[in-house]
């Protein structure tokens, strides 16, 4: 009996540890992310292949992906499809109990993975989704809608939508309600927030969409809600719009000549480009040297020039490549 309860004790031993040198999925999936992120396509391929192994419907969605575009392979969409059928049916299971998540990848497999796309699928998962308030999923709704109508309502529901996702917090949301540069209130409400965010992905789309719309109100005679924008963006630290005001007060056509008040934002234009450029930002870079060689917001410093055109060369900006072959 002693006998028996030791080896059976042995063999607990053994399965705990077993059991604790297991990798954990969310682990696996941590690593084979950062390792994609570094380009490391190889380890990452492994990684997401160990997590498929224990079930991860996040791994067997992310290699369909890598597959399906090619990221450090070649790209074979007959393995894709593979990848993308086991994705459904790991998503569709957890999908029948309720996960929301699992509806919104459901959607995105049927609607751009499996040939040919099933859209009326896609669109089941995505409103089911979408009605649990998911903002990526009222998104690709609307956007659903909008790439197949059946008439205006479908046109009119998608824009609905989104709108949701843009309360959601949807930044690509925002911008398809943004539109048209023409329709100034739409642009300023939906992106005008976004264009003042540093670092954000979709922050320039805005910007770009918002500086459209408020050129075409500046000029000839200005527009005090454009002018408003501009002070809005400038002092938010964006510097186009601290270089476009300087502008404005020193050419006097739309505000008031104030060549003290253009200096002023001259300077903190210069401050930006300084700013961004000491964290290695190569387009800053380049602007720091034009800043020093015009005297734009700081005096004229031709080496100083030199040097900030040199940084953001040797990031292969090409502006600042034929910047230093115009200086030779």
């Amino acid at each position: 009996m002693k006998i028996y309860l030791l080896l059976f004790a042995l063999f607990l031993v053994g399965e705990y540890s077993l059991a604790s040198e297991l990798p954990d999925v969310s682990m696996l999936l941590s690593s084979a992310d950062k390792k994609h992120s570094e380009k490391n396509y190889k380890e990452a391929i492994t990684l997401y292949k160990q997590a498929e192994h224990l079930g991860s419907p996040v791994a067997i969605y992310k290699l369909a992906n890598i597959y399906k575009w090619g990221n450090g392979v070649a790209t074979d969409e007959q393995i894709a499809q593979t990848y993308a059928k086991k994705a459904i049916i790991a998503y569709k299971s957890l999908a029948d109990n309720g996960d929301i998540d699992a509806h919104l990848y459901t959607g995105i497999l049927y609607d751009s993975f499996i040939k040919p796309n099933n859209r009326a699928e896609a669109y089941k998962h995505y409103l089911i989704a979408a009605k649990g308030n998911n903002a990526h999923a009222q998104f690709l709704l609307a956007n659903l809608l909008e790439k197949s109508p059946a008439g205006k309502d479908d046109h009119d529901n998608a824009m609905k939508w989104y709108e949701k996702s843009a309360k959601n917090g949807s930044r690509r949301a925002a911008i398809a309600l943004a539109g048209d540069p023409r329709d100034f209130d739409s642009v300023i409400k939906w992106c005008l927030p976004i264009a003042k965010i540093k670092n954000d992905r979709y922050a320039n789309k805005c910007l770009e969409l918002v500086n459209l719309a408020t050129a075409r109100k500046l000029f000839p005679k200005g527009n005090k809600k454009a002018i408003s924008v501009i002070i809005e963006l400038a002092n938010s630290g964006i510097l186009q719009s601290q270089v476009s005001l300087s502008h404005l007060y020193e050419n006097g056509n739309v505000l008031p000549k104030d060549i003290v008040k253009s200096k002023l934002w001259k300077e903190r234009a210069f401050n930006t480009a300084l700013s961004q450029a000491e964290n290695n930002d190569k387009k800053s870079q380049y602007i720091v040297g034009l800043f020093y060689q015009k005297g734009y917001g700081t005096d004229i410093f031709l080496d100083q020039s030199e040097r900030w055109f040199k940084l953001s060369a040797q990031q292969n900006y090409q502006p600042a490549i034929k910047a230093l072959e115009e200086l030779e």
